[in-house]
């Protein structure tokens, strides 16, 4: 600033609101609207898992991730796992996808769902394993006896003796076959993720162009799922915040007719745009969630929108400019800086 250069640091704290329960909603006196997710979970003869949803992905990565959950928390391997999803013909009830709320609510199905099938498929083993008592758990589609690893079955031998009648064990009539549990999730209470950006702008006094020189991201969505998807959500989203802030705008002419309606007057940042994200995630589980899982869906976007426009109104504010309308393009930042320039 000091040379005349036009330098501005934003900041944005926010807490982004996620996944709200149908008590949430009733203590606003809303009803009739629902706030649960299901999962279906299934083991097969040939011990490959189906995981059926309500959710249905629109690129935030759902497939890789609640394959992912549900092969960690059954303990087989994850190319043995397939999600369906969202299919009304084939996959259980639920919300749908929106508000940040997959990862908590139709993950909080799918675990409850894959705790019931587990404890159908250890009580099974048993039988494969001399009727025994002890502490039996299941890792790399293997169960064994805790006390004593050598002592193992494959997933695939137990889970064939649900379906079809086993010769080499004898199940109890009372067994209902089949390895199967349908589970919904409705949050008990509200789920908050929360986060801090820091954009770092530098603008040219000559043109108005904003040019994003350093972007920093600290966010905590609880326990994180899939640290990749995590991040390439972050990431997108903050891309996306960026656009909102400084290029995305509708205008319209007396008429009412839009007339920023192409890619020509309606403009969106590229990777030229987009500097390096740098991001630091931290986990602090929620207690009202199945392990502890936060949304993180739209938390990028929050936060990217106010601190582009705190950064840039930063950078005038020696100007005398009081930026209070968002997005800040070129034009706009041009036409700020000639008026503020006039009357000084």
């Amino acid at each position: 600033r000091a040379g005349g250069e036009y330098f501005g640091i934003g900041i944005s704290c926010f807490v982004e609101h996620t996944s709200t329960g149908s008590q949430d909603y009733h203590k606003r006196g809303v009803y009739g609207l629902p706030a649960f997710d299901s999962a279906t979970v299934r083991v097969d003869a040939g011990g490959n898992v189906t995981v059926g949803v309500s959710a249905r992905s629109t690129g935030q990565g759902h497939e890789s991730v609640f394959a992912n959950l549900a092969a960690r928390e059954l303990g087989v391997p994850y190319e043995t796992v397939k999600i369906i999803e969202g299919d009304t013909d084939a996959t259980p009830f639920g919300s749908g996808t929106g508000v940040s709320r997959s990862a908590v609510s139709t993950g909080g199905a799918i675990r409850k769902a894959v705790r019931d099938v587990k404890l159908k498929v250890l009580e099974l083993a048993r039988f494969f394993l001399d009727n025994e008592e002890g502490e039996l758990d299941i890792a790399n589609g293997e169960i064994f006896v805790v006390a004593d690893p050598t002592r193992r079955v494959s997933i695939a031998r137990v889970a064939s003796s649900a379906y079809d009648a086993s010769k080499e064990i004898s199940l109890p009539e009372s067994f209902e076959r089949g390895l199967q549990a349908t589970r919904t999730f409705d949050p008990p209470h509200q789920v908050f993720g929360n986060g801090a950006h820091l954009a770092v702008v530098r603008i040219d006094p000559e043109t108005g162009l904003v040019n994003l020189e350093k972007y920093f991201v600290v966010e905590d969505c609880g326990t994180i799922l899939d640290h990749a998807i995590v991040e390439g959500q972050v990431v997108g989203a903050v891309a996306m915040g960026i656009g909102n802030a400084l290029y995305e705008e509708l205008k319209y002419d007396e008429d009412g007719q839009l007339i920023t309606g192409t890619f020509m007057d309606y403009l969106v940042p590229t990777s030229m745009e987009i500097p390096e994200i740098q991001t630091l995630h931290t986990e602090t589980p929620s207690p009202f969630t199945e392990g502890g899982v936060k949304g993180v869906g739209e938390a990028g976007t929050v936060g990217a929108y106010t601190a582009v426009a705190n950064a840039v109104a930063d950078a005038l504010l020696p100007l005398g400019i009081e930026l209070t309308e968002p997005p800040v393009g070129p034009a706009r930042v041009w036409d700020l800086i000639t008026a503020a320039r006039k009357n000084q």
